[in-house]
Parts: structure tokens; C-alpha cells; sequence
């Protein structure tokens, strides 16, 4: 898997995003705050505008009449704040469903090339946002990070603006489990039912 990496200056620069304040009293996006799900986290709250979530929960939905129900995936781009160093705010603005994987099976995906082209061609049209988080299921074995998605995870999205959402597709309310890194680098990678999120009460 390979994704291209942000410049050196890792700030966005396009005079077109939109402000903190913006997103923070914008009734279009819903606040996750991390920082009563982890004692220890980069980033403070995610701000997850209302189409993303939609976006996300119809592209599972999609497959769920599959038999074997596959793991899937997607990535999303959106804006980062750093409010203080190495702390950030961030938003999630267009979910990018990964629609021509190299390989998927109810217990592994595979990106391939294929999704790359359609992340990059995406971001094209879209230069006002950065790559925040990569998003995919886990049908029926929990929300957290596989070995194989730690290796991802670490190689592709090691900054620590950068999230990793997990979603167990077979779950009643779609249990969601939101990784970020902790001061230190390492990630809030548990397999504890309380760090995890109903995706379908999202909006309640």
C-alpha cells in the first residue's frame, strides 16, 4: 500500500478551509470528543460532518447482503488545527469508499492500486482537504487494529492528526471504535468494549 506524503509543512495552506470556529458552531457536524474515551490522545475532538456519516453507514449497509459479509474499506479526507503542539482538533468532511480492492474476505483487505488512483483523483478535486483517517470493518471479531493494520497505520498515517476508524459490521448498532495516537506516538489500540461508539446512534 502506498500513499503519497504530505509535504514538510504539514499545515494546509489553501485560503479556502474552513476555520475552527466554523466547524465547532456548524450544526452540520457531530463532535466526538476523545478526551473522555482516552486519557491520553493527540487529538482532542473529531468534528464529523453529517454527510460523511451517512456516506460511511450506506457504503456498509451495501454489503451486508453479502454472504460472507467481507471486510471493506475507505478513506477519508478532511482538516486538521493544531491547538496547541502536537494537539489537534480535526474534521472529517468526504468519506472516499475503496470500491476496487485488490482483495477482500470476511477477515482481510487489501487496497491495492486501484484505490489509490480513486483516493488520489478524489483529493484532486478536493485540494482544500487532507487525508485525516482510513476507515474499514471488521465483520464480527471487534473494532481495533490487526497486526496488518498496525503495519498500514504506522507507515501511511504516523502523524498525529491522523485517525484509524474500525467498525464491527455485525454488530447491532455497528460497534466503531476512533484510534488516535497518544502523546508519545502509540496508539489507543484496545480491545475494550467502553472506547467504542454505537455508528448508528451517532447522530441521536
Amino acid at each position: 500500500m502506498k500513499i503519497k506524503k504530505n509535504s514538510k509543512n504539514n499545515k494546509p495552506q489553501n485560503t479556502h478551509q474552513k476555520s475552527l470556529q466554523q466547524i465547532e458552531n456548524n450544526k452540520a457536524y457531530i463532535e466526538i470528543d476523545l478526551t473522555k474515551i482516552y486519557s491520553d490522545t493527540c487529538i482532542l475532538s473529531i468534528y464529523i460532518h453529517r454527510s460523511c456519516i451517512f456516506s460511511i453507514l450506506d457504503w456498509v449497509l451495501e454489503h451486508k447482503s453479502m454472504e460472507p459479509v467481507p471486510e471493506i474499506g475507505g478513506f477519508v479526507l478532511g482538516n486538521f488545527f493544531e491547538v496547541n503542539k502536537n494537539v489537534y482538533q480535526v474534521s472529517l468532511e468526504r468519506f472516499v469508499p475503496s470500491k476496487n480492492v485488490a482483495y477482500h474476505s470476511p477477515v482481510k483487505l487489501e487496497f491495492g492500486s486501484q484505490s489509490l488512483i480513486d483516493l488520489y483523483e478524489e483529493k484532486q478535486r478536493h485540494p482544500d482537504l487532507e487525508l485525516i483517517a482510513w476507515f474499514h470493518t471488521h465483520p464480527g471479531h471487534t473494532p481495533y487494529l490487526s497486526e496488518q493494520d498496525l503495519s498500514i497505520h504506522n507507515n501511511f498515517f504516523n502523524k498525529k492528526y491522523q485517525l484509524a476508524i474500525v467498525l464491527d459490521s455485525l454488530t447491532e448498532y455497528y460497534e466503531t471504535v476512533f484510534i488516535s495516537r497518544k502523546k508519545d506516538h502509540s496508539l489507543n489500540n484496545y480491545l475494550d468494549s467502553t472506547k467504542w461508539i454505537a455508528w448508528k446512534k451517532i447522530l441521536e
